[in-house]
């Protein structure tokens, strides 16, 4: 198994496997645990959507990243939770807040590292 430095390092070169090999084992958790906050597979798959863009991104602008995983698992937490927020806003805009998407929000006020 290769060091996450050594995959950095190829990522920043343009090799896409390397990115695979990074994120592949932590989809599962991810998705799961995006699920979990946002009580929606399609809105999931958004906030994966966005970490995979996210990470890939910090990655080829060379941000230092300790522990990849533990990283990753949090940034996911954090967009799956812009998402919450983000239907609390339009919810709130158009006059039709749901109980769910507000207490949700107000308990869950986080940023990424």
């Amino acid at each position: 198994m290769e060091s996450e430095e050594r995959l950095f390092e190829l990522c920043r070169k343009g090799n896409k496997d390397a990115f695979f090999k990074l994120v592949e084992p932590l989809l599962s958790r991810v998705y799961s645990t995006s699920a979990a906050i946002l009580r929606s597979t399609h809105l999931a798959e958004d906030a994966v959507q966005n970490t995979l863009i996210e990470a890939y991104q910090a990655i080829i602008k060379g941000e230092k990243i300790r522990n990849f995983k533990s990283w990753f698992n949090h940034l996911a937490a954090c967009r799956a939770l812009d998402l919450v927020r983000q239907r609390s806003r339009h919810a709130n805009v158009s006059g039709n807040i749901d109980s769910w998407s507000f207490r949700t929000s107000m308990n869950h006020r986080s940023k990424p590292y």
